[in-house]
């Protein structure tokens, strides 16, 4: 592919990714429109500056990532390539290919391998599931024996729980185990026989093997990036929830760290098992739901809920739009030199 068709690819799959996000959140639109006529403005900006915090947090834990695969990438482009996929993994969900599709794209300008991007991206995803499985059994503690949750639905929770737990367990066999990710491997690559791609998906799938026993590698010279790592997914994911809790105090209605953990909690399992884009609904619904079993009353809940989606979905998503008009002003003028 020549430089001038790279660029119109670049500036083309970076605007439908846009598009896309675009008409998600006009789908909510409607129910959005108003709530901003009721809220305590001081304290949505509370939600804003936790809000802000935490997608910074999430972009220098990418950062972190990508320094342990010695990808050298200045830091102001990888955060604004952490923030943006970010962004759009967010919104549209999808098991968050939106979001490493981007990355590919962003980084392989830089001269960063297809595999490599995918081992960072992997490896950056599982040490963002650890952390929020973290968070379940902590949740638990908060709900064990409380009077607003029935044993069945405690233990339903629990069940729900230890499912998530022991997929995650078998992701980390499958990602660290180097002799059970090399059968997993060979599958793949048989099935991928099956349509005529074997070699380029074998080709592919070594160097992305490569690329995560490098990174382990890189785990034990190199400690201290990834303690950065999981320092910045914790406080990205602690910001994310209080963010929430100030939604609920800007319609009077003030919920602990328990309530709030176990709420958030439910609602992002449900939201992301539902693939659907950006969790429209089932995030809302579900995170409504358990809030209004943990009495804050279902109407304080809906609405906080919605306040949430503004202020952690609409406003970032405003930010990024600008960075998506310099990508692709960027690539305009790039072209128009190579022309």
């Amino acid at each position: 592919m020549t430089g001038q068709k790279k660029d119109f690819f670049y500036a083309t799959a970076t605007a439908i990714l846009v598009l896309i996000a675009l008409i998600i959140l006009l789908l909510d639109y409607e129910k959005m429109a108003g709530l901003l006529l009721t809220t305590d403005y001081e304290l949505i900006f509370y939600a804003i500056l936790l809000t802000v915090f935490s997608y910074l947090a999430h972009a220098f834990s990418f950062w972190a990532a990508s320094r342990l695969f010695k990808i050298k990438i200045p830091l102001a482009e990888l955060l604004e390539i952490g923030f943006v996929s970010s962004v759009l993994t967010n919104i549209l969900s999808a098991a968050g290919i939106p979001g490493n599709t981007y990355r590919i794209i962003m980084m392989k300008k830089s001269q960063v391998s297809s595999e490599d991007v995918t081992a960072v991206t992997v490896f950056h995803s599982y040490f963002n599931g650890s952390v929020f499985l973290l968070l379940l059994p902590v949740s638990f503690l908060f709900i064990y024996n409380a009077s607003f949750i029935t044993n069945g639905e405690f233990y339903s929770l629990a069940a729900a729980s230890a499912l998530f737990v022991l997929l995650f367990a078998l992701a980390t066999t499958a990602l660290f185990a180097k002799t059970i990710r090399g059968i997993i491997i060979g599958l793949v690559v048989s099935i991928a026989g099956l349509l005529h791609k074997k070699n380029d998906v074998a080709a592919f799938l070594a160097k992305f093997s490569e690329a995560i026993e490098r990174g382990k590698k890189e785990t034990k010279t190199r400690p201290f990036l990834l303690f950065l790592l999981v320092f910045f997914l914790l406080a990205d994911w602690v910001a994310m929830i209080f963010a929430l809790g100030y939604c609920f105090a800007a319609f009077g209605t003030q919920v602990g760290f328990g309530k709030l953990l176990v709420g958030f909690t439910s609602g992002t399992v449900a939201g992301a098992i539902s693939f659907v884009p950006g969790g429209l609904g089932i995030f809302e619904g579900s995170t409504a739901g358990m809030f209004a079993l943990l009495g804050t009353g279902l109407e304080s809940a809906v609405l906080a809920v919605l306040l949430f989606r503004i202020v952690y979905y609409l406003f970032p998503f405003g930010v990024s739009l600008l960075i998506f008009g310099k990508i692709i002003l960027r690539s305009r003028k790039e072209t128009a030199a190579l022309s």
